[in-house]
């Protein structure tokens, strides 16, 4: 596709992504991307606003697990944010796989809910509202307003714009999902 194209398309997305998101008043649409539906919710100043206009996100990364994941595989996805991986995942994994997605921000939860329901085969996918560190603990989650870019901290933040998340190790989930 030109370049010409390409911008008009992304403005296009821009402008439908708005109308939904401030005409409509609604925050979670289904949105069909390259290669499967998602849901986005178009109040979170995450990914879903790049999803909604370019259909795709970080293509080489996105080529690697279509190439390497394969049927049958387990696949942690830590920091699963709206679901965008773990669906990805499970198209490589099938039925007969399994994935379990770690996502430490409560503001994602609620859509990557949504979006793991959509999965054909509903037994695959494990979801926890924890994060990953070195250690077995609660911890600070720093939260941005933009929720895929938070930090995780021993101490609580000055300006209080933080919540408290459990903390596991990769063993300890491993352990504790039995994969």
């Amino acid at each position: 596709m030109n370049p010409i194209k390409r911008k008009l398309k992304s403005l296009f997305y821009r402008i439908y992504f708005m109308f939904l998101r401030y005409v409509l008043m609604q925050s979670t649409w289904k949105f069909q991307l390259k290669y499967f539906p998602l849901y986005l919710d178009l109040k979170n100043k995450g990914i879903s606003v790049t999803l909604a206009t370019q259909k795709e996100r970080e293509v080489d990364m996105t080529t690697i697990i279509r190439e390497e994941l394969k049927p049958g595989e387990v696949c942690f996805d830590l920091g699963s944010n709206i679901g965008f991986y773990p669906i990805l995942n499970s198209t490589c994994v099938g039925p007969k796989g399994k994935i379990v997605c770690v996502e430490p921000d409560p503001r994602n939860i609620p859509t990557l809910a949504k979006n793991i329901s959509l999965l054909k085969n509903k037994g695959i996918a494990v979801m926890l509202n924890i994060a990953i560190s070195s250690t077995s603990e609660k911890k600070y989650l720093q939260q941005t307003e933009q929720t895929n870019l938070n930090v995780l901290y021993d101490e609580p933040m000055e300006d209080g714009n933080h919540t408290v998340v459990e903390c596991l190790t990769v063993d300890d989930l491993s352990a504790q999902t039995g994969l």
